[in-house]
């Protein structure tokens, strides 16, 4: 197995409030892309400048993982924009 990585996005927030923020991107791509054996989300963290991105991880020899990985990064930039504007609603 060769894991491969795919960026699915940056948390526009810092900190803690980043960090809340890329948990409930995982679980709403989740809701719309159900991980698979061989494909999955991680959330990645830079301590110094306090940010989140997340990304698919998935096993490159896997062409059904690929495929997921492909949907995933096809509709993160929705999910990040969904999030964004209830957040802007609730302010």
């Amino acid at each position: 197995m060769t894991l491969a990585f795919t960026s699915l996005g940056k948390s526009p927030l810092l900190g803690k409030a980043g960090i809340d923020q890329a948990i409930s991107f995982k679980r709403q791509l989740r809701s719309v892309l159900p991980f698979i054996d061989g494909a999955s989300a991680m959330i990645v963290t830079d301590a110094d400048r306090q940010t989140c991105e997340v990304r698919a991880v998935y096993d490159r020899g896997d062409k059904y993982a690929v495929a997921w990985a492909e949907k995933a990064a096809e509709v993160s930039p929705e999910i990040w924009g969904t999030m964004a504007k209830r957040r802007r609603e609730r302010e």
